[in-house]
């Protein structure tokens, strides 16, 4: 056995406390992440922070029947919002395939649907009734509605979802003749009893739209 002295390991110092911070901070980013009962948000991915204040605002449109609606058929329940027009060939179908299955999904709950269209000057009450037929909606829970462009553009600025006309995209009409593609919100909204939205959706995102879905289901208990 040998005399010499055992030899000091030393740790570089800086790669430690690099350590330790990254710790740290790892630590604090999953705290601001987890709610006051420590427990992980399940609806993180398309919950809306209490922070952020989104609120449908005041509007008069009218639905499939050409009978006014405004904003109060928001109020006291949970409504699922998304944007079209009957003309649309490239999200719109995929879109209102998934709004079909939250319809379905939240059956028997007090969740109901609201379909507004951006294109007022074509989809006029006659049209969008006949493609909420189209598509399967039940009148009773599912409300298409259409009307002036100021008015549908507020809703989205009020929300802060983009819309515009893409001129640079026209769109074959079954009448003959092109519109002017309009690329619009592709969003699956969830409105709470006091308009306030309260999650969003991608609807491309199966997961979140999923997710969506609970907690509609949730909250209309």
């Amino acid at each position: 056995m040998s005399d010499e002295p055992t030899p000091t390991v030393r740790f570089p110092l800086i790669p430690v406390i690099a350590v330790v911070i990254v710790g740290l901070g790892l630590g604090g980013v999953l705290a601001l992440r987890l709610p006051a009962n420590g427990r992980p948000d399940p609806y993180q991915n398309v919950r809306v922070p209490d922070s952020v204040d989104l609120s449908v605002p005041p509007f008069e449109l009218i639905d499939a029947n050409g009978e006014p609606i405004d904003q109060s058929i928001l109020d006291g329940g949970y409504t699922v919002m998304d944007f079209f027009f009957t003309h649309c060939p490239l999200v719109c179908p995929r879109m209102t395939a998934e709004m079909r299955r939250v319809q379905a999904a939240t059956e028997g709950t007090r969740v109901r649907l609201l379909s507004v269209s951006v294109d007022g000057g074509r989809d006029t009450p006659d049209v969008i009734g006949r493609y909420a037929n189209a598509v399967g909606a039940d009148p009773q829970r599912w409300i298409f509605a259409t009307g002036e462009r100021a008015d549908v553009w507020s809703i989205c600025d009020a929300l802060q979802l983009s819309i515009e006309e893409d001129a640079a995209n026209s769109i074959p009409l079954p009448e003959g003749g092109t519109m002017a593609n309009v690329d619009h919100p592709s969003r699956l909204i969830l409105v709470g009893p006091d308009r306030r939205v309260i999650a969003m959706a991608s609807f491309a995102r199966d997961h979140d739209v999923n997710s969506l879905i609970e907690f509609a289901r949730e909250q209309a208990r």
